[in-house]
């Protein structure tokens, strides 16, 4: 209302209206307009609406006298007329303002309002009812007392110098400590008596392990190189707690990745050495080996995204924002921040400090439009390129328009299934170009295939949850339909079949859910078995924990030539190979799981 009516000076002589002012509305204040000294002032005066009547007892200090004319950068000004915006505030400001003889009475204990809103084309005083006094007193306590627990929260996120010697000296002996108890183990299995179970370790484990024992030992001994060329170079203890800071959070990194294990671990000199050495790098890694999580995080321990960022393609949504998310996490840092996402619908879940970003290929090929050389990349990854989607096999073909421009340019091509002789052709006439294959580490899987010619899959889907569920089977179970109609279809009927269990949920998995709704998904739920009916999305770069049970129903809903209508029509048909392959390596993705076809 103070924004809408005028406001009359209270009990007085002269009334003015109040300048249309949004100020605050809460709480309310009541605008205080002196009266003029007199008429010819007011004439001269261009730099203010008004001009104040009031004579403020001057502040002095070292007998010096502020002025009209020096007054800019004097924090003891007390003109209520001053139209100077004082960087540093004014003593009216910081101190309760006696009005002078001419002003009323009951105005004497009225304090001013701060120079927040003490502005050149402002020279009236605002002034607020004694009855607010006491809630405004109370919301700037409130806020002094927020911010000072924010400043103290702050600055003891970042620990000193002194602090972080210690975590990172704590760090390495777990690291020393780690790599003496594996050479325990390993000395061990040597000395074993039994040849064949020596043998067998030999072949599928040992190699594997001692290289991502030598693989971490190298890094950890580089990292302690590092921390004690900053030990040495400190001068007085004053360290560089930035670098401290980073060769922490690799080595808090690098723990993870040994407990970790995975596969793709053991072959990280080799995949630097190789990108290193030739534009174009072709990765074959099997279910399970980590090349979607782990390889932009060894691309950006190797400084490829100092100067700029990281991309990596996905053919799906949710396996762009997963990703991005489980990335994030192992990384140490939040989603958006030096990890992020952008899959349309919205604003990219990006910052400046993103060093690595998922998108979908359709967002890549937007981005190629406005920006063809792509300058803001310096590695460009193409994960799942078996799939041979049309926005794929696009990309691809840019990339390869792309990288002739463009020689400090990297292109890594991933997927599990990838024929690596057609895109090594495709590439290594025009480019220096590698390959290299990393096997996966799946656990035991069985296969038990069903009748054939079922007429309704769907049902026949629900059905065999069902009776897993019902068994003394343990473990979460995975059904693969082909679009989000045939999801509703099943649940309603499982709803049916399973109408007094509460020991169970069942949850959809289609590219159209919400980020919340997808996120169910990912969640553990001890008390509760999770039958998940889901599309393809499920198929690649997701990883379900707890997952045992794969129903595959082996059809999909794709994007199909109709040679009738001479144009792509969505259409069901039965899955490719490949497609079984993945379908599978999601009942044996943590744990040892069995596959009904």
């Amino acid at each position: 209302l103070i924004d809408q009516k005028a406001v009359s000076s209270s009990d007085s002589t002269q009334q003015n209206t109040a300048p249309n002012h949004a100020v605050l509305s809460s709480p309310r204040l009541e605008y205080h307009e002196h009266q003029r000294r007199d008429s010819s002032q007011s004439d001269t005066s261009s730099r203010s609406h008004f001009q104040s009547l009031s004579k403020h007892p001057r502040s002095t200090k070292g007998a010096t006298t502020t002025t009209k004319a020096n007054c800019n950068y004097d924090v003891n000004c007390t003109r209520s007329g001053c139209h100077f915006n004082h960087p540093n505030g004014r003593l009216i400001d910081q101190k309760a303002v006696s009005l002078s003889d001419n002003t009323q009475p009951n105005t004497a204990s009225r304090r001013a309002i701060p120079s927040l809103l003490h502005s050149e084309n402002r020279a009236h005083h605002i002034q607020y009812s004694s009855k607010t006094s006491d809630i405004v007193d109370q919301v700037l306590t409130n806020i002094h007392t927020k911010t000072t627990k924010t400043t103290i929260h702050e600055k003891s996120q970042r620990p000193s110098g002194s602090e972080l010697i210690e975590m990172i000296s704590k760090l390495l002996a777990k690291a020393n400590e780690q790599q003496t108890e594996f050479d325990s183990n390993d000395q061990e299995c040597k000395d074993s008596d039994d040849e064949q179970v020596l043998d067998d370790l030999r072949k599928n484990v040992s190699q594997e392990l001692r290289l991502q024992r030598n693989e971490f030992q190298s890094t950890i001994d580089t990292l302690s190189n590092d921390y004690m060329d900053i030990r040495s170079s400190a001068i007085d203890t004053e360290y560089n707690v930035v670098q401290l800071e980073c060769i922490q959070n690799k080595i808090e990194r690098e723990l993870k990745r040994w407990q970790l294990r995975l596969p793709i671990y053991a072959r990280r000199s080799d995949i630097m050495e190789k990108l290193e050495r030739n534009q174009v790098f072709i990765l074959k890694a099997d279910t399970g080996s980590g090349k979607s999580t782990q390889t932009v995080q060894y691309l950006c321990d190797a400084n490829f995204a100092d100067e700029k960022q990281i991309i990596c393609t996905q053919p799906r949504k949710l396996a762009a924002r997963s990703l991005a998310a489980r990335v994030a996490e192992e990384y140490g840092c939040q989603i958006g921040e030096e990890v992020g996402f952008h899959v349309g619908g919205g604003r990219p879940t990006t910052s400046k400090r993103t060093k690595i970003k998922f998108v979908t290929d359709t967002l890549f090929l937007n981005e190629y439009k406005n920006d063809p050389m792509l300058l803001k990349y310096s590695v460009v990854l193409v994960d799942e390129a078996h799939e041979r989607k049309i926005d794929t096999d696009i990309v691809l073909g840019l990339m390869k328009q792309c990288l002739k421009k463009r020689k400090d340019l990297k292109l890594v091509v991933m997927s599990a299934t990838l024929d690596m002789d057609l895109l090594y052709n495709y590439f290594a006439n025009d480019f220096k170009c590698d390959t290299l294959e990393v096997g996966g580490r799946t656990y035991p899987i069985e296969d038990f295939y069903l009748d054939d010619d079922v007429e309704n899959y769907i049902q026949a889907s629900v059905t065999k949850a069902v009776e897993i569920h019902q068994s003394d089977e343990i473990g979460d179970i995975l059904v693969f339909l082909t679009g989000q109609d045939e999801i509703d279809l099943a649940l309603a009927d499982l709803c049916k079949k399973l109408e007094n269990d509460k020991s169970y949920i069942g949850l959809p998995l289609h590219g159209k859910l919400s980020e919340e709704e997808n996120a169910q998904i990912f969640e553990s739920m001890p008390d509760k078995r999770k039958i998940i009916f889901s599309t393809n999305v499920a198929e690649t770069s997701v990883t379900i924990d707890g997952i045992k049970h794969v129903v595959e129903s082996g059809m999909v809903k794709e994007k199909m030539w109709d040679e009738k209508r001479k144009m792509q029509m969505l259409k069901i048909g039965q899955i490719t190979k490949s497609s079984v392959k993945q379908r599978r390596g999601r009942a044996g993705r943590t744990s040892a799981g069995k596959v009904r076809k």
